[in-house]
């Protein structure tokens, strides 16, 4: 059941991730976002694929027994160490993507509002 489970997981950030690039290649929607947004995402998606196939080889391919006992749990040391910086990574992209879409999101607010203030001021001096 968990090597469904993960293996659904996988397949789903894959497909997403290929939605996306999709999308971006498409030129109405690379309007919409900026470069460093864009470049964001795209190592978002490469750091979640990296996580999920070095969870996927760590959890079911077979330890390197080439090595020497001690070089093996060592070896796992540093994997899954690198695994899991890779995995903290993740939030943190979006973390920093989600703070500069709220900052456009107040930039766009304030636009709008400062518009909206110069019809009205304009139509209260009954030029509208």
């Amino acid at each position: 059941m968990e090597r469904l489970t993960f293996g659904f997981i996988v397949v789903l950030v894959i497909v997403v991730s290929g939605y996306e690039f999709i999308r971006w290649r498409n030129a109405q929607f690379r309007l919409g976002l900026t470069d460093a947004q864009r470049a964001r995402r795209v190592i978002g998606a490469l750091l979640s694929l990296a996580v999920s196939g070095m969870c996927f080889a760590g959890t079911y391919l077979p330890d390197p027994h080439f090595l020497l006992p001690r070089l093996v749990q060592a070896f796992e040391m540093v994997y899954w160490g690198v695994c899991l910086m890779l995995g903290f990574a993740i939030p943190v992209v979006g973390y920093i993507e989600a703070k500069e879409t709220f900052q456009l999101l107040r930039e766009e607010k304030r636009r709008i509002s400062r518009e909206l203030h110069s019809q009205e001021s304009h139509d209260a001096n009954g030029n509208g």
